[in-house]
């Protein structure tokens, strides 16, 4: 039996990194690597449309996020309150900014 490999696409724009909040988070102490986790997080929206579904198993998105891109939890909670166009999702299907 043949596993069906599904593909999902992250479109950024050419100005990406000339992005006033990724230069910001650059300039931070381990400034590129909140700017990875920050596309480490987009990546992993991207089996839902973008929304971060949140499965209630540990006790704050960020935990339960950082259990699943295999990141520092603080490094999370530092992209999480940064952006405000991440969104997250309950498993009950309702969405809350950031």
């Amino acid at each position: 039996i043949s596993v069906e490999k599904r593909f999902f696409w992250l479109k950024l724009r050419e100005t990406f990194f000339n992005e006033t909040y990724i230069k910001a988070m650059r300039t931070f102490k381990n400034g590129d690597s909140l700017v990875l986790t920050y596309l480490e997080m987009a990546l992993y929206s991207l089996k839902s449309n973008g929304v971060i579904e949140r499965g209630e198993l540990t006790p704050s998105l960020a935990d339960e996020i950082s259990i699943a891109i295999n990141e520092p939890v603080a490094r999370v909670k530092k992209n999480y309150s940064r952006k405000p166009a991440l969104r997250s999702s309950t498993a009950t299907g309702s969405t809350s900014p950031r």
